[in-house]
Order: C-alpha cells, then structure tokens, then sequence
C-alpha cells in the first residue's frame, strides 16, 4: 500500500494590489502584495519539509490585469527548487491567468507541467521506478468558461492514486462566477480519489474523502471579504485513503474583532478598548511572524450608541485610531470600523411605556412578530427598491433582514426625540 503527501494550492494571485489600500495604507499595501510572494514561499518550503511527492496549482496562478515579471520571476524560481528535489508541480490555469492572456516567455524546469487549454491531459508521478499517482487536469483558453470541464476529466486507466485538478465552481458557489459550472455529482462521475479545485476564495471541503473534493481557498487574503487564516492543504494518502491538513500560508491577516459597548460609558473607554482589541490580535500575529489588518465592530446596547449615531463620529474615530498604531511591525493597519450597536432600553421595556416612544415600539414589536405592519414597512419601501441605484442595499432587507433595519430605525428615532427634547430643555430652537 502506498504512502506519500503532496500539497494543494490555489488562487495565489502573485505580487497583485489591493484596491482601496494603496493610497489609504501604501505600507500595508506593499506587505500583503509581498505576502502573496511570501506565501509562495511558504508552499515551497511545506512541500519540502514533508517530503512531498507533488505539488499541484488549481488556478489563478497569478492576476490577468496585473501579470508583472516579478510574479513570473518567482513562481519560476519556486517551482524550480522544487524541481531540484525531485518535486514536480501541475498546474491548471483558471480566468485569471487563463492562455489567452499575456505571459512572459521563459523556460520552465521539465518537472513543471501546465495542464493544455481546453482538452484533458494526465501525467504519471513517477518514484522508484513506478507510478505512485496520476495526475489529470485541464486549462482555461479564456477568460470566461461557460462549459463544464468537469465532465471532461474521468479516470480512463489503472492508476494507485488518481488526482483531478480544476478551477472552476462546484455546487454553485455564491460570491464567485460561474466558471466552469459543475455539481458534486459530475465530480464524483470521474472516479478519481481527489479533486483539486481552485477558484472558491474561501477554503471549503465539499467531501472530505472517498472522493475528496476540496477548494482550499486563497493562500494570501486581499480584502475584509476574505478575513482570517488563508493557506494550502497539505494530503497525506494512504493507498486512495486521503488525509487533509490545512497549513496557513498567509503573512497578513484580515481579522474582524468585535468590541461589546454595553459596559463603556465614555468615549475614551471606547478609544482603549478598541485599541486593546487590536494591540492583543496584533501581538498575536506578530509571534507567528503575521501582520494585522483590524476590520472592527461595535456590538452591544449602551449609552454610547447615541454618540456613536452622531454624524461622522465613527470616521473620526477610526482616524484616530490609525494614528495611534501608524508604524508597527510586524505591519498593522485598522481597515475598518462597523457599528452594529443599540441603544440602552431594550425594545420589550420601552413597549410597555405610556408614551409616543412606547407606541413606536410596540409598532416594531408588531412588525417583528408578522404582523400587518410588516406589509406596511415593505409598502412605503417600495419607491425605493424602485430606483436601481438603492435596490442593492435594499437587497438584503428581506425577511431575515427586515428586524434589524426596523430596529435601526427605531433607534434613529428615538435618537432624535432626544434630541429635541433637549433642544427645548436648553431652550433651543423648537
């Protein structure tokens, strides 16, 4: 019975830019464009310290609309020392770096294989003089492909162990385009004991075995969309029994830290708190050798939530923050400040209160519970969803969204009664 490892990656996206980061943070721009270098690096080194037998690259090597010398450079270099190990590397291309597009011609070391555009192909994995696993797989010839690959792939001859390398998007994956469509069903049709997806930016394992079929996602993440751990698998087979470990290969990370306001009182307790959040995630990462981008979010009920209403409050405080951790190592950066906060008056209490603030949540409470003010809400919303230009954010007020928007607005409500009735107080404008 056989046993080897080998490593999956995907969507490496090398020396690629991060929109919205280069003029806001041009630092920690320049880190995580190097940290999808790095990363690289790392899958390197993971294949030579496990002594894997393979490496194989579902897709998206690099980006279409940033092919720089420099990504080329590297990946060349990399899969060269691999080569000198007896490592060889398989890589299918996917929409990014599909053959239609611009690649800068140089020599590939003979261990690296680059699956045709189009049509299957299968190379042998070849140890001690036998076939230890084959390798099939398949490439883009566009951008955009509508076919399903997947059904082109099928085991058509007697291998131990039998890989299928594919971009594409399995089960209709949301967030991503439909390249390459194909069900699970088509997958496990094609016989082979594990599939090597690439194109699904977050790590997902559809079948963890018999087949294994598994998007490892990403191995640098790029934007708050892909917060947390990013990395490659690396499998461990044992005859066509696959065993799967997830090793991090990222060198920053996009952390979402959630701050509680329901015991702050003053805005300088809600500065330190924010930054002991940050300052804890940050020297976490920094043991791993790992920079931070902070994506923060203000949760909870209190009193701070009416400043927090306060128009330009919560930009003015990110600011802040951003000048008092500018200049760290490893490199840190706070991306951004959300505010999913609430008022101090829970809604039951305020609904049993004689008053005009009373009946407004008793109006919420019967809307949150189905009753007929859930129709009138969708109703006076409709000349909104109407306009094309506010139908996006309106998209996710749907049912399951319709309590916090209702919410929210209650809140803003009650905000500005306050308001006014300290207005009068002070004896200002009615």
């Amino acid at each position: 019975m056989s046993r080897f490892k080998f490593v999956h990656a995907a969507d490496l996206h090398l020396d690629t830019g991060l929109t919205g980061l280069e003029e806001a943070a041009p630092e920690m721009a320049r880190a995580v464009r190097e940290a999808t270098l790095a990363a690289l690096d790392r899958i390197v080194r993971l294949c030579l310290e496990e002594e894997a037998s393979f490496l194989v690259l579902a897709g998206d090597v690099w980006d279409e609309a940033d092919r720089s010398l420099v990504a080329a450079n590297r990946l060349r270099d990399a899969l060269a020392e691999l080569a000198r190990h007896g490592v060889p590397t398989f890589v299918a291309s996917g929409n990014h770096d599909h053959d239609g597009g611009w690649r800068p011609r140089m020599e590939w070391p003979e261990a690296v294989r680059f699956f045709p555009p189009g049509r299957p192909a299968s190379y042998p994995v070849i140890r001690d003089g036998r076939e230890l696993a084959r390798v099939w797989g398949v490439g883009y010839p566009r951008r955009e492909v509508r076919e399903n690959y997947a059904r082109l792939l099928r085991r058509d001859c007697e291998t131990p162990y039998a890989v299928a390398v594919l971009h594409a998007n399995v089960g209709g994956q949301p967030g991503h385009d439909a390249y390459a469509p194909a069900s699970l069903e088509d997958l496990l049709a094609g016989g082979f004991d594990y599939w090597a997806l690439g194109h699904v930016h977050t790590r997902l394992e559809l079948r963890a075995s018999a087949p294994a079929v598994v998007y490892p996602g990403n191995t640098q993440g790029r934007n708050p969309r892909e917060a947390g751990p990013r990395g490659c698998y690396l499998v461990e087979v044992e005859g066509r029994e696959s065993r799967l470990r997830f090793v991090p290969t990222h060198g920053v990370e996009w952390r979402w830290l959630e701050v509680p306001i329901d015991a702050l009182e003053e805005e300088e307790g809600l500065q330190q708190a924010l930054l002991l959040a940050v300052e804890e995630a940050a020297a976490e990462l920094a043991r791993e050798g790992r920079g931070l981008v902070a994506l923060l979010r203000l949760t909870g009920r209190g009193p701070l939530d009416a400043t927090l209403r306060r128009p330009g409050f919560t930009g003015e405080l990110l600011e802040e923050l951003r000048r008092r951790t500018r200049g760290r190592r490893p490199p840190l950066w706070i991306g951004r400040l959300e505010r999913v906060t609430r008022p101090p008056r829970p809604l039951e209490a305020l609904a049993e209160e004689a008053s005009l603030e009373g009946e407004l949540a008793r109006q919420v409470r019967e809307a949150l519970a189905g009753g007929g003010a859930v129709e009138r809400f969708r109703h006076a919303l409709e000349p909104l969803y109407a306009s094309p230009g506010l139908a996006r954010h309106l998209a996710g007020a749907a049912e399951a969204g319709l309590g916090e928007e209702l919410q929210e607005a209650l809140a803003l409500v009650l905000d500005l009664l306050e308001e006014k009735r300290l207005q009068r107080a002070g004896g200002g404008a009615p």
